[in-house]
């Protein structure tokens, strides 16, 4: 909460209470109730422009015009924490954002760690069950050959469904384009006979998402990449779950 008077300073932070909703019949259109404020100690205009993180940062810059609604990132709050302790405040007791932790003491060693270590655990976290996904789900190519796909989030929960919502590919590694072109033709491949509307394909070091073009197809240029590092920082495990959450 930042306050334009008597003084220009962050005065508390505060919990969305609930999921923010577009309401057409309400008078502000979108609303999100918030709660449970906890005052810190305060930080001004000022200091903000004279710390060496704060001073770069684009909001700043524009002396907090506009703030409202606008997003942060975890970077921000945990530098925006800094500060407070820094004057001598509690941060113990502020919401803590969510990340997820990868299990850096597994040395990958095949296909199914990554699938046992990386994958399923990063899907769970994504709000799923295992009864959500079918492992090597038999996909019929024509005149009776078969493949199978690593991953399928059927539309219905039933092993006999034909259409899927989401299909993963798993990796060991992807050590070039060569691999990564041979992975992305047998993952589109399944995809376009299921009708998928995300393809996923991931290794031990990374993880890409395609989303399906409007004319149902996949674009091998068009994806969302991101190393399992990356996903334990609150802002890019949130990106991702937004786009591939349960």
């Amino acid at each position: 909460m930042y306050c334009l008077a008597p003084y220009s300073y962050i005065h508390s932070i505060w919990r969305a209470t609930t999921d923010g909703i577009a309401d057409p019949f309400y008078h502000w259109y979108g609303s999100v109730y918030i709660g449970e404020g906890q005052k810190v100690a305060q930080i001004t205009l000022n200091e903000l422009k004279s710390d060496s993180y704060f001073s770069q940062h684009p909001l700043v810059r524009k002396n907090l015009q506009g703030v409202n609604g606008y997003p942060l990132t975890s970077e921000a709050y945990l530098q925006l924490q800094r500060m407070i302790v820094n004057k001598g405040g509690e941060v113990a007791h502020l919401p803590k954002l969510y990340g997820y932790q990868l299990d850096k003491n597994k040395n990958l060693n095949n296909e199914e760690e990554v699938n046992i270590y990386l994958i399923e655990p990063l899907f769970i976290k994504l709000g799923y069950t295992p009864h959500d996904w079918v492992k090597e789900r038999p996909v019929s190519m024509g005149r009776g050959e078969s493949k199978y796909a690593d991953y399928a989030f059927p539309v219905k929960v039933d092993k006999n469904s034909e259409n899927v919502s989401m299909l993963v590919e798993s990796k060991k590694h992807i050590k070039n384009k060569r691999d990564m072109d041979d992975a992305f033709r047998q993952v589109k491949s399944y995809g376009k006979r299921l009708l998928a509307k995300i393809l996923v394909i991931a290794d031990k070091d990374f993880i890409w998402i395609y989303e399906r073009q409007e004319d149902y197809d996949f674009d091998s240029t068009q994806y969302i990449k991101k190393a399992w590092k990356e996903l334990e920082d609150p802002s890019d495990f949130n990106s991702i779950k937004k786009l591939i959450g349960k």
